[in-house]
């Protein structure tokens, strides 16, 4: 069914339903006869780019070096807010475009209210009864079209006057003017800039009508109708030299098309990426009413319509939120409606842009993909100076935070998060990713080169140990802190095992890069030799996988992110090494959970993919019901708490690899199936190769699997010999086979 439906209207705007188009969202909320289409243009964003990176001398850099080998952590804590904070401090935020505020101005009897966002065609539609007329309201963002549009539909001519009014929020925070232009055809708007020498955005509005029109300013009203049509769109500088006169072409040129063909252009687009899969674990009894599917949740009961609801619905936002010429989805992908956002709404890059993407590939989607490298290559020439200016190295670098101008210098003061370069590394990985399931040899080598920087800085930044390993310093592990061996709290050290995962998996994909492009060989010889001279891992006195080369005790036992267990899940690193420091990779997840870890929303979701990957389906399940139960909001966005959607991506991510898990020479298939998950089918997941792989099972049994591509190598399927059962679509030509485990 794929549908969220409500009975009930959304009075907050955290009960809304998103709509979007990469560049163009809104969020409809509010009472039938007086509610809101919240727009967001993904480019509206405070201030212009300003070069913030600190000059440091080398001297500086080896001193902090120094203190922090010495075990110095508090001295060398005061000299990298002294030295290496930025200037200034932040970044910038994003901010909402216009409010379509849309009423009726007289009192009316509504009833039969319904709402409902359906993710197979992305169409927003409320149903309701005003005195004897049935109304049907139509809502979506068209891609092709770059328009929001929104339709009314009554039976009967209503003797009412609907009101609808453009407006922003003014704050302190930009200039504002309205203007009206083209009375005849009714199109208003409005316009200003950002503070801080911001972009200079519009957003103009289009409503027509079998009714009498009138303008005033930026309001609209309509009287004795059966019908209203509406579009919008904004635009800002960051694309176009002149938004007004943008905003204003456009809807002219969309009054050419009927709202029919307008939204079959849209159906067309929106469905050829989310047809590229299905997936069904539920029993049609199970298809409720969202506050019914939660409520369920929340007293402990399982039902799957949920899961697979969401599961969609994170697809659904990303194909909403990233799609090509659009920037990339950010904390809240494209929707909010705060002129100071919770963390700025901007790219935070010590996780949570990368599980955006999670799902990208994977799940069909890897058109939504393109938007992050495009994004990364507005990163480069600012990530090379970063790279330069404070640490006086050659390559490609980033901290912790990004945002519209692609700058790479550290974002603000805090200790546990702002010095750390490794930002540019994690999102170069999902350029080798693109190209694994993709096999686009020229996307490869328009991007190689981030790859390569990206790895060349790390490699120019490691600085031997005094044990005599090559490690980052200094070095943070993102956001966690530890208690010195003076009882201090302390949050830098050197070589943590985070960036160690990372610097063997950017090595690893850069080894796989080089056979198909042309390359600095003697980075090459380096890379090999720095594999040679990471620190192993270790393991605790509490049976833990070490976060920190040192066994620190932490200052918060529960603490949200899972660093150190990066190399389970989204890298690899751990997977190949011993049972043993696999079980202490485990331990440390346990120790997590048992002081109250994955109490955020990408935190749980990150709990999902993790566990598929330990392959326990029991605490894999627990996982995805603990999200669903304590971060999931009653629109189904991801609660940090406040809003933040990575989690709905990570969701999507984690049912996938809870289902089917593959890494270089073998194919996992069910290694967490949950019990509850007795009957289902899952068609097109992507894997890499260009391979997409179909499967059913009944009663817990494999039923079906079915393979469209060749993976590389042949390699071996494994599955538990309970989900095991006749397979009508695996023969021996296949040069496949099975190894019950």
């Amino acid at each position: 069914m794929n549908k969220l439906f409500y009975h009930s209207p959304a009075s907050i705007w955290e009960e809304g339903l998103p709509i979007g188009n990469g560049k163009l969202g809104a969020m409809i909320y509010g009472d039938p006869l007086n509610y809101t289409l919240q727009c967001n243009e993904d480019s509206i964003w405070q201030g212009d780019f300003n070069d913030r990176n600190p000059k440091i001398s080398k001297d500086t850099l080896n001193t902090i070096q120094s203190l922090i080998f010495k075990g110095k952590t508090i001295e060398a804590q005061e000299m990298m807010k002294r030295h290496l904070t930025a200037i200034p401090e932040y970044q910038r935020q994003y901010e909402p475009a216009g409010d379509l505020h849309l009423s009726f101005d007289q009192s009316a009897s509504v009833s039969d209210f319904y709402r409902e966002l359906d993710l197979s065609t992305a169409l927003y539609k409320e149903s309701y009864q005003i005195d004897e007329a049935n109304i049907i309201v139509e809502s979506f963002s068209s891609y092709p079209n770059n328009i929001i549009g929104w339709k009314l539909s009554s039976t009967t001519s209503l003797p009412y006057t609907f009101t609808v009014c453009l407006n922003r929020l003014r704050g302190n925070y930009q200039t504002f003017q309205d203007f009206s232009e083209d009375r005849q055809n009714k199109l208003v708007g409005i316009s200003g800039q950002t503070a801080n020498d911001g972009v200079h955005y519009a957003q103009c509005m289009n409503v027509e009508s079998d009714g009498i029109l009138a303008i005033n300013g930026q309001y609209i009203t309509v009287s004795g109708f059966k019908e209203i049509t509406l579009y919008t769109t904004a635009s800002t500088t960051f694309r176009e030299e002149n938004p007004v006169k943008y905003c204003l072409n456009k809807l002219k040129e969309v009054r050419k098309n009927s709202w029919d063909e307008l939204k079959q252009d849209h159906l067309i687009d929106y469905q050829k990426l989310f047809n590229q899969l299905s997936f069904t674990i539920s029993a049609p009894s199970e298809i409720k009413a969202v506050p019914d599917l939660l409520n369920e949740i929340g007293q402990g009961k399982t039902n799957n319509y949920l899961t697979e609801l969401m599961f969609q619905y994170g697809r659904y936002l990303l194909i909403s939120s990233s799609r090509p010429g659009s920037l990339p989805a950010n904390l809240q992908g494209i929707w909010n409606k705060d002129l100071v956002p919770a963390w700025d709404s901007k790219f935070t890059i010590n996780i949570n842009t990368e599980m955006n993407y999670w799902p990208a590939e994977k799940t069909g989607l890897s058109e939504c993909h393109l938007p992050l490298f495009d994004h990364i290559k507005r990163m480069y020439p600012n990530g090379v100076k970063t790279a330069k200016s404070v640490y006086g190295i050659e390559g490609f670098t980033a901290h912790h935070n990004t945002y519209i101008w692609g700058d790479t210098a550290p974002q603000d003061a805090y200790l546990p998060a702002t010095y750390w370069p490794m930002g540019a590394l994690w999102l170069s990985l999902h350029i080798w990713e693109h190209y694994d399931y993709t096999l686009d040899k020229g996307f490869l080598e328009d991007h190689f080169y981030l790859l390569e920087e990206s790895l060349r800085f790390i490699l120019h930044y490691l600085v031997e140990s005094p044990e005599g390993y090559l490690v980052t310093n200094p070095s943070v592990s993102p956001e966690n802190s530890f208690y010195t061996n003076t009882g201090k709290i302390g949050y830098v050290s050197y070589g943590t095992t985070m960036d160690n995962q990372l610097i063997w998996e950017i090595i690893q994909c850069y080894l796989k890069a080089v056979k198909l492009t042309a390359h600095d060989k003697k980075l090459v010889e380096k890379a090999f030799k720095t594999l040679e001279k990471l620190p192993p891992h270790q393991v605790g006195n509490k049976g833990q996988l070490m976060e920190w080369i040192q066994d620190y005790s932490e200052e918060e036992p529960g603490h949200r992110h899972f660093s150190h267990l990066f190399g389970i899940f989204p890298g690899h690193k751990l997977k190949h090494e011993s049972e043993s420091v696999i079980d202490a990779a485990r331990r440390s997840l346990e120790l997590r959970l048992e002081n109250g870890g994955g109490h955020t929303g990408w935190s749980a979701a990150w709990l999902i993919n993790l566990w598929a990957h330990f392959k326990n389906n029991h605490q894999f399940h627990e996982a995805i019901l603990k999200q669903l139960n304590e971060s999931t909001l009653p629109n189904l966005l991801d609660n940090h708490p406040p809003f933040q959607i990575d989690g709905n991506f990570g969701f999507t991510s984690g049912v996938i690899e809870g289902l089917v898990q593959y890494d270089n020479d073998r194919l996992d298939l069910f290694p967490a199936l949950p019990k509850k998950w007795t009957k289902g089918e899952i068609k097109g997941i992507h894997l890499p190769n260009r391979v997409q792989v179909d499967i059913s099972w009944n009663n817990h049994v494999l039923e079906n699997i079915t393979f469209k591509g060749t993976l590389p190598g042949n390699p071996k399927l494994y599955i538990k010999n309970e989900y095991y059962g006749q397979l009508n679509a695996l023969s021996e030509k296949d040069d496949r086979f099975l190894i019950l485990t």
